[in-house]
């Protein structure tokens, strides 16, 4: 008997994903260079967010010339220096400019990993899909055979008189539509190859294909992409509405110029060489009117966040007892069709020892032998449909945890 309900144990929980390097062992190789990019640019970008808050320090060459217009005397003067303007306090500002960097980051790994998990969440599917379709294609090829039997049977009792035209029409179009079937399911069987290949440099055969069990629900909502993506992404806006709300505090700004400067005025004997600097503090801190507003915007916005965090905690709870209601309905079917194959048995065995005797046609035990592999194959579709529906749930769920 078939059993899908298995536990996979929280340690475990996440031994089928697959981590950077089988990942990119699957993956095209352009591809793979994507989405090593990808993640070489999320590092890089945290690095600059972070260091963010820091100004440039400037620094500038200066010649210049001048003409008297009293005496027509010509000077020149040069002159190098560095400035630096640069926030030393913003009320906390400057702190939650690097939380708010930090938390980006963490928003842009879990959206990338969440992608990589979606990348073999589609190899696999794509291979389960293909394997069923094998089997449907086989399947199809049976049930044609059983409609060439049944056609050829009506149409001598359409010729002896004993049946009229319908039932003979009725089996052709049987086989017609199904022939249609067929070309249908080689046609997405072509296309599934055809999409494998634009993933992935390997065979079909050259991807072991895992079996996927049933995750824990607690831990189906622990470590679930979405929702973890989610309540990263409310950070990402509580470190905004901080870094707003800041804004409109008192910050203390320091100044600083050092410079050299030569003037030479050979016409009036004048002229001077020497350095200069400068420094000072200042405090300032902006009167908007608009400041509750633009305040309150960034806290509704992060409340909001919340709030849709709790909400795809609902949805993704209810994602998970559709799967399950959909893995018991392929249940049912796959005991139902045990059922009847428990039957065609008693009937190929009844029907064989008939055929042996003389009392049977051929044609009845190979059509009842048809319909047990037909019975069969339903089974092996239907456990892959099983499988399809674990692949879901499967790769919504992350390996580890990061930091909240």
């Amino acid at each position: 008997m078939f059993i899908v309900r298995l536990v996979l144990p929280l340690g475990l929980m996440g031994s089928l994903v697959l981590n950077a390097a089988e990942l990119e062992s699957l993956l095209g190789s352009e591809k793979q260079d994507v989405q090593k990019y990808k993640q070489t640019l999320l590092e890089t970008t945290y690095e600059k967010q972070k260091y963010s808050w820091i100004n440039p320090l400037g620094v500038a060459l200066e010649y210049n010339t001048n003409e008297s217009a009293q005496s027509n005397a010509v000077g020149e003067s040069k002159s190098a220096y560095v400035n630096f303007n640069q926030d030393v306090f913003r009320s906390g500002g400057i702190y939650y400019s690097m939380d708010y960097a930090q938390s980006q980051k963490n928003y842009s790994q879990i959206s990338l990993d969440e992608e990589n998990a979606a990348l073999s969440q589609e190899i696999y599917q794509t291979l389960l899909s293909m394997s069923r379709y094998d089997k449907q294609i086989k399947q199809s090829e049976l049930k044609i055979d059983n409609y060439e039997i049944e056609i050829f049977l009506k149409r001598q009792q359409y010729e002896a008189g004993d049946v009229d035209i319908t039932l003979l029409n009725n089996a052709l179009m049987n086989r017609n539509q199904e022939l249609k079937n067929l070309m249908s399911l080689k046609t997405l069987l072509k296309n599934s190859r055809i999409n494998l290949a634009k993933m992935s440099d390997l065979k079909e055969e050259e991807i072991p294909l895992p079996r996927f069990t049933l995750v824990d629900e607690a831990a189906f909502l622990e470590y679930n992409y979405n929702i973890d993506k989610q309540a990263k992404q409310a950070l990402v806006l509580n470190d905004q509405y901080k870094i707003t709300h800041s804004n409109y505090l008192p910050k203390v700004s320091l100044n600083a110029q050092y410079g050299i400067t030569e003037y030479d005025n050979n016409d009036l004997r004048v002229n001077y060489d020497g350095d200069y600097y400068s420094a000072g503090l200042k405090v300032s801190m902006p009167l908007d009117f608009n400041r509750g507003a633009t305040v309150e915007e960034a806290k509704i916005t992060y409340l909001k966040s919340q709030a849709e965090m709790l909400e795809q905690k609902r949805e993704q709870n209810a994602y998970y007892k559709q799967i399950l209601s959909n893995i018991e309905s392929f249940e049912e079917y796959i005991k139902l069709t045990q059922k009847n194959l428990v039957l065609y048995k008693e009937l190929l065995d009844v029907t064989s020892k008939a055929v042996n005797a003389g009392y049977k046609a051929g044609y009845d035990l190979k059509t009842l032998q048809n319909t047990n592999a037909i019975d069969e194959y339903e089974i092996s579709i239907n456990e892959i449909n099983i499988q399809l529906e674990l692949v879901k749930l499967h790769f919504i769920v992350r390996e580890g945890g990061y930091e909240k």
